[in-house]
């Protein structure tokens, strides 16, 4: 296989329009899946607590990311439940996405568990470069076995810390919530709810998660926005049908209410011409009883405008 095989697969992966169908936890998780493998994309089994840790996903983030690439043809997930005892699930790379292009088949027989039996694949098959482990900072990330036994303290999620590999790739990994995020969720949960959530879910999801809550919120549909905004979360609600954000419908309201206002100056007299800020040509200006419109009377014509894109091309005097 070709040196820039992942490179041509992450190519027709953005190209299909794939990436952009996953969720924000999904393509937080993929690539932490894929440093995992090798250039044959055997299967992998890192541990949920390797996965939390490299991706900054919570529980609940880490579920619905797998759901998110299995859904969309990226994956296949083996049960490590078994009679002899629990093991990590096993992942299986596919390329199953709508519009793939690539023809990369991962090497599968000793590397695959046996259909329904959910035992890993014995170990050094699929670890990356080679059987290698990763080499990170035993002070920096915990191991994937159990040999850290030190529990990781809020203090110490909330601090950054950089992981080196190989002397050439610097990563850094936030391992606490941005304030910002836990002051947006505060204005629907607790302050301990809000820290939670905060490290479950990506900011960008969250914040587009509230903005939804509060869409729905405004227009009747919401009861409990608390409750409506942890089910967007867990259940990854999409945007609804004419969908804005805050931001957008703040700035809409302030350019009506500036409409408004050109219209009731010219109503009161205090507004008689428009020039027109590239032409330079004027018209006189009138409006109706009711403020519909402003009427313009120049050399061309009448013309009737009421939008702000239209009446920011004219200054009022």
């Amino acid at each position: 296989m070709a040196n820039n095989a992942f490179f041509k697969f992450f190519q027709d992966l953005v190209l299909s329009r794939t990436w952009k169908k996953l969720t924000p936890s999904a393509r937080a998780l993929y690539p932490v899946l894929a440093i995992h493998t090798d250039k044959n994309f055997k299967p992998v089994w890192p541990s949920l607590k390797r996965l939390k840790e490299l991706s900054g996903l919570g529980n609940s983030g880490i579920s619905s990311a797998m759901r998110s690439l299995e859904r969309n043809g990226l994956i296949r997930i083996w049960s490590g439940k078994h009679k002899d005892g629990n093991r990590p699930n096993t992942y299986e790379f596919v390329f199953e996405y709508d519009g793939c292009q690539v023809d990369l088949v991962p090497q599968r027989g000793k590397a695959t568990p046996a259909a329904g039996i959910g035992l890993p694949p014995s170990r050094g098959k699929a670890t990356p470069n080679s059987g290698q482990p990763l080499p990170l900072p035993q002070d920096k990330l915990a191991p994937q076995g159990a040999t850290n036994k030190k529990k990781r303290t809020r203090s110490d999620r909330s601090t950054r810390s950089t992981t080196t590999i190989h002397g050439d790739v610097h990563i850094n990994i936030d391992h606490g919530p941005k304030p910002a995020v836990v002051d947006s969720l505060k204005q629907f949960f607790t302050d301990t709810l809000a820290q939670k959530l905060a490290t479950e879910y990506p900011p960008e999801y969250i914040q587009e998660k509230i903005e939804i809550t509060r869409f729905n919120h405004e227009r009747g549909k919401v009861r409990d926005p608390a409750a409506y905004l942890r089910r967007a979360l867990s259940q990854d609600f999409g945007r609804p049908a004419g969908f804005t954000t805050t931001a957008d419908r703040e700035r809409s309201s302030e350019q009506e209410r500036q409409v408004q206002d050109v219209m009731e100056r010219i109503r009161d007299g205090g507004v008689s011409v428009a020039r027109h800020r590239t032409s330079g040509q004027t018209s006189l200006v009138d409006v109706p009883t009711d403020l519909a419109y402003i009427i313009l009377q120049g050399r061309r014509g009448t013309r009737c405008i009421n939008s702000w894109d239209e009446i920011q091309q004219y200054d009022f005097e």
